[in-house]
């Protein structure tokens, strides 16, 4: 028989289907309500009595409001009095047409609709057969079967074991298409069926007419003004995104948040300044302490950055709520007032947290009852309060038999409630892009273990604050100086979100459930012992590596010596070379000034010589000449002397012929002094 969570999951399942086909909110309950009138044969009913088998046969728990409006709209349906009705079940038909001439009922979708979510729940339970390496028992498929729909509905209060089975099965489906699409349609059935459960009037979807305050608890102001993980921010800033778009047209939704929470923020700047001081230490799980304390040095810079979140709060509007309003002291709210509900020991035992943050949570939610006034059955647009946490005891406590009734709205709530509740709302479909970032089921599965892992993580270092100053089982004390090892554990398991796996996951919440302080101190006095043997060994090697260095720095030295020598004897053979060079260059260029110069004489002496021989056959010429001449007179006057007897004739005749011996006289001297200048010219030349 189909378990009641596995029915309703069935269910949404094909509420998300008919939307699919572009039917309206109204027409896909209407068609439920079809099939009860059918399968009950009901000629008149009631409201109540149609919302109970509506419930009963679909696994809903869908308010009277809700099928009343439904009801209203069908055409096969007549009113008969205040809230009574009769129809002819005969005339009505349960078929559905999907167009191209298929057709189907809400009866047979849900039994394909089952088929297909068992082939979910059959993939889970052989991957946690795989992980405990065992069969399970009938039974115990059964509750991990609906323990898994619970999941998939948002109820979230499993233990850890159970929420790392499922987000890690999720994670391990992420590249199966088929298993992906079965569980997206599933998520966008829950977040359809919620908005339809919680959804004062749906005619009135597209838009927001009344007053909600949303009382956030501190780590919702921490996200608001960008203090936290970044799974957190990004769910914050698309729950803005969406509240934005409804106060569009007048401010109808508000943050505010309480004199205790803005208490609760200031102690954790107070614990900012003991960490920063080194009386406590830093959880680096807790994602804003670590931002408060990032770049901060002095007490100063944490006191900035904590005026700096109130001055973020006031910008966006978010102020602290006043006190009276809420006040148990006062006669008007006592009514309503739930602290002295006698819970905090049974779910203090149950759940595992202490009695005072049982009760703690418990305050919180009063308040919100109060301010309430104990209005919570009108629907979600009209519970004019509600507390906003991912505080899991305070969720976990609203969602308690003491705190709600079927049918209420929560006193608490979290961001992915709002966000598909306004997306529904705002009537934004599933097409176009438009999904709610909730839909995302690989990354909510991520997120989820992060969370797992960072609060295992945080509980370690719970356990060492706790036990510094104390004395562990082998009588050491334990101080602050084992931070730094056990950190660097934790760090070797943590890992962001989109780095997350199921082998890693397992292997991260394996070592965390196995750690153990006493455990950690041991592991670290025995690396510290490693680091002294290894000390003491690389002291050894590093005496050896000096001495081997030393001796190399020696040969270095030695070595640059001779370099240096090589240097200086290479550069004086290249002085002499340079001056070598010089000497042949100056020879070259004197005896090129030689050769040059014995041409110019060369020359000099051809001219010269050319001058003289032209002077010596001039001066021949005029020897020949005065000597033919006065040869030429001699003979005219000695013969004419001769001839006449005249004695001067004679005479004159005498002395021109001795002037033709004078004259070749001197010719011959010339001649013979001209070649020995000559000689001596030629040996001088030859000496240059």
């Amino acid at each position: 028989m189909i378990s009641e969570q596995c029915k309703l999951l069935a269910s949404v399942a094909v509420v998300k289907g008919l939307s699919d086909t572009n039917m309206g909110i109204y027409d896909v309950l209407e068609e439920f309500i079809k099939n009860v009138i059918i399968h009950y044969n009901f000629n008149s009913f009631s409201v109540e009595e149609m919302t109970g088998a509506l419930n009963d046969s679909f696994g809903f728990k869908l308010p009277p409001s809700i099928i009343k409006q439904c009801i209203r709209h069908m055409d096969v349906v007549t009113r008969d009095g205040k809230d009574s009705y009769i129809c002819e079940p005969a005339k009505i038909s349960s078929k559905i047409s999907l167009g191209k001439g298929q057709s189907t009922t809400v009866l047979e979708s849900i039994d394909d609709s089952t088929k297909r979510n068992n082939q979910l729940l059959d993939k889970l339970c052989k991957y946690i057969e795989k992980c405990e390496n065992r069969p399970l028992s009938e039974n115990e498929q059964k509750n991990y079967k609906n323990s898994f729909c619970d999941y998939l509905m948002d109820n979230n209060w499993l233990n850890v074991k159970e929420l790392t089975y499922f987000n890690n099965f999720i994670l391990s489906i992420e590249d199966n298409e088929e298993l992906k699409d079965i569980l997206n349609d599933l998520k966008e059935g829950v977040i359809l069926y919620e908005g339809v459960r919680y959804c004062g009037d749906l005619s009135e979807l597209g838009s927001w007419k009344t007053n909600l305050t949303l009382v956030c608890d501190t780590e919702v102001l921490f996200s608001l003004c960008g203090y936290n993980d970044k799974a957190s921010q990004e769910s914050c800033a698309q729950l803005e995104e969406y509240i934005k778009e409804i106060n569009k047209k007048g401010k109808k939704i508000s943050f505010c948040y309480f004199p205790e929470t803005r208490e609760e923020l200031n102690s954790h700047f107070k614990k900012a300044k003991d960490i920063l001081a080194g009386k406590d230490i830093l959880d680096p799980t807790k994602q804003a302490m670590v931002q408060i304390l990032d770049g901060c040095s002095r007490f100063s810079d944490i006191e900035f950055k904590r005026a700096g979140i109130f001055a973020k709060l006031r910008a966006k509007d978010i102020h602290q709520i006043d006190r009276d309003f809420y006040d148990v002291s006062n006669e008007d709210n006592k009514t309503y007032n739930l602290e002295s509900l006698d819970i905090k020991d049974k779910y203090a035992s149950v759940w595992g947290y202490s009695p005072e943050a049982i009760l703690n949570s418990a305050k919180i939610l009063s308040h919100i009852n109060i301010l309430r006034k104990a209005e919570s059955k009108k629907g979600f647009e009209n519970c004019k309060y509600i507390f906003l946490t991912a505080t899991n005891k305070t969720l976990r406590l609203s969602a308690s038999p003491e705190f709600v009734k079927n049918g209420e709205v929560p006193l608490a709530t979290t961001y992915d409630f709002l966000i598909n509740h306004f997306w529904f709302k705002l009537n934004k479909g599933f097409g176009n892009g438009n999904k709610p970032r909730t839909v995302d089921m690989i990354m909510n599965a991520r997120n989820v273990l992060f969370g797992i892992i960072q609060s295992k993580a945080s509980d370690g270092y719970d356990q060492f604050k706790e036990s510094i100053g104390k004395v562990s089982e082998d009588g050491t004390k334990i101080d602050a100086s084992y931070y730094a090892s056990i950190s660097a554990e934790f760090r070797s398991v943590l890992r962001q979100p989109e780095d997350l796996t199921p082998e890693n996951v397992y292997d991260a919440i394996a070592f965390l459930d196995n750690w153990d302080l006493d455990e950690a101190m041991r592991r670290k006095e025995a690396q510290d012992l490693e680091v002294i043997e290894k000390n003491g060994i690389i002291a050894e090697k590093d005496k050896e590596l000096a001495e081997q260095k030393a001796q190399l720095q020696a040969a270095e030295e030695e070595k640059q010596k001779y370099e240096d020598t090589i240097s200086d004897r290479e550069k004086q053979i290249e002085m002499v070379n340079n001056e070598k060079q010089k000497l042949i260059d100056d020879a070259k260029k004197e005896k090129e000034e030689k050769d040059e110069l014995v041409d110019r004489i060369k020359k000099l002496e051809g001219s010269e010589k050319k001058r003289k021989e032209r002077n010596r056959k001039i001066f021949i010429g005029i020897i020949i000449t005065a000597i033919v001449m006065c040869l030429i007179g001699f003979i005219i006057l000695y013969g004419y002397g001769t001839y006449y007897d005249k004695a001067w004739a004679k005479v004159t005749g005498a002395i021109l012929g001795l002037t033709d011996v004078v004259s070749m006289l001197i010719a011959v001297v010339k001649f013979i002094f001209s070649k020995r200048n000559s000689s001596q010219d030629e040996k001088y030349n030859k000496a240059a």
